[in-house]
This record gives C-alpha cells, sequence and structure tokens, in this order.
C-alpha cells in the first residue's frame, strides 16, 4: 500500500484500522530502514526492494 504511494487514510479504510495503528507502524517501518523522513522516502524504498 505504501509503495502504491497511498496514504495513511486509505489504508485505514482498506484495513479497517485505527490512524494510530497505521501511523505507529509507519513509524517503525522508516526506523528500522533508518530513514529520516516522510513515507514519500518509504515508497521508494519498498519500491526497490520489491
Amino acid at each position: 500500500m505504501i509503495s502504491r504511494h497511498l496514504g495513511i487514510k486509505d489504508i485505514v479504510t482498506a484495513f479497517n484500522l485505527f490512524s494510530d495503528t497505521v501511523s505507529f507502524h509507519l513509524r517503525d517501518m522508516i526506523s528500522k530502514l533508518s530513514m529520516t523522513h516522510t513515507h514519500v522516502n518509504l515508497a521508494t524504498r519498498l519500491g526497490t526492494m520489491a
């Protein structure tokens, strides 16, 4: 979902989750990948890993 550049609201709607849950996991992924900026960078990084 992130690699498709979907926003938090889109993910929340698609999976019927709380926005805090999605935000927490996005921050966790960004941290584990040693990134410092927004999910746009995460989308790019995930796209290169596929």
